[in-house]
């Protein structure tokens, strides 16, 4: 019996330790998500951390990846996306397209991005906030395969959060460790892109619709994962139905290729789909070379 409460006893100081280690090194600030009754997820509004005590994030009061707020009285981009442009808990707020974007032109970048968001995601931020839309100088989309399958949903639980969790050790284990040891489904708010190629919806009249609501040209960044960018051939299938609509109604949309960039290379990845920092730097030039041009 007293072998099995110093056991007892072992146990609960070790959970403590484990639980106040990772609440010090950082591993549960991360932001927090809203999720409506049909399922698609937002950052919650004004809350910010430093994720591991090394990559700060910031969400304003209007619910945009930004540490700033709104302010429609000076020049600003409105740019929206998934993953590659949130960035997420592994990429600093500073090393972010936008923040790196913000360093080319003399305009503020409002972002409103999130891991796994589609083209129907991206379009309902841009309506639900259809009055800073308007005003900004442009409106930019990153796109890239999979964005028109359809709205993403939230899988909840560890990838989309809606509070802090009540125990840092039990959140690691059900983030990380059970996931990699059980190799079980994702658990990461950074999705992985679908190889099916896929086109649902009516995604065509839903970015007319917004041309017409914004009076504003949307400029499309497509980006392609490691394999599409080493096979000319898929990514040319996986943006088939994108810029066949562009061309079609070019006084109203444009885009710009990440895969035809200079210098844009399979050692600017961190991973088999996102970009690293100076993968970001790149094309945050890249825009900022467009943009330039339309000025």
């Amino acid at each position: 019996m007293k072998r099995l409460k110093i056991t007892v006893l072992l146990l609960i100081g070790a959970v403590l330790l484990s639980e106040i280690a990772l609440r010090l090194i950082g591993i549960i600030d991360f932001p927090v998500y809203v999720i409506d009754d049909k399922g698609h997820y937002s950052l919650k509004s004004d809350q910010r951390g430093t994720f591991l005590n090394k990559n700060k994030w910031f969400v304003n009061s209007q619910g945009f990846n930004n540490k700033e707020e709104i302010d429609i009285t000076k020049p600003y981009i409105f740019l929206t996306g998934d993953s590659v442009v949130y960035g997420g808990n592994p990429i600093d707020y500073y090393d972010r397209i936008g923040q790196q974007l913000e360093k080319h032109i003399d305009k503020n970048v409002y972002v409103g991005a999130l891991g796994g968001w589609s083209l129907y995601n991206e379009i309902d931020f841009i309506n639900k906030n259809i009055d800073i839309a308007k005003k900004s100088d442009f409106i930019i989309i990153q796109y890239d395969n999979g964005d028109l399958e359809g709205y993403a949903k939230s899988n909840g639980g560890v990838v989309h959060p809606t509070h802090q969790p009540y125990s840092a050790t039990l959140y690691t284990l059900e983030k990380y460790i059970v996931p990699k040891i059980f190799k079980t489904s994702n658990q990461s708010e950074l999705p992985p892109i679908p190889e099916d190629i896929k086109a649902n919806g009516d995604w065509r009249n839903q970015l007319l619709a917004l041309s017409k609501d914004t009076g504003k040209k949307i400029i499309f960044v497509l980006y392609p994962d490691q394999k599409g960018f080493s096979s000319p051939e898929l990514w040319n299938k996986q943006t088939e139905d994108i810029k066949s609509f562009i061309s079609q109604y070019s006084n109203q949309f444009s885009y710009i290729d990440i895969a035809e960039a200079k210098g844009w290379s399979l050692n600017l990845y961190r991973d088999g789909i996102h970009p690293n920092t100076e993968g970001n730097k790149l094309v945050a030039l890249e825009i900022a070379s467009y943009l330039k041009k339309q000025s």
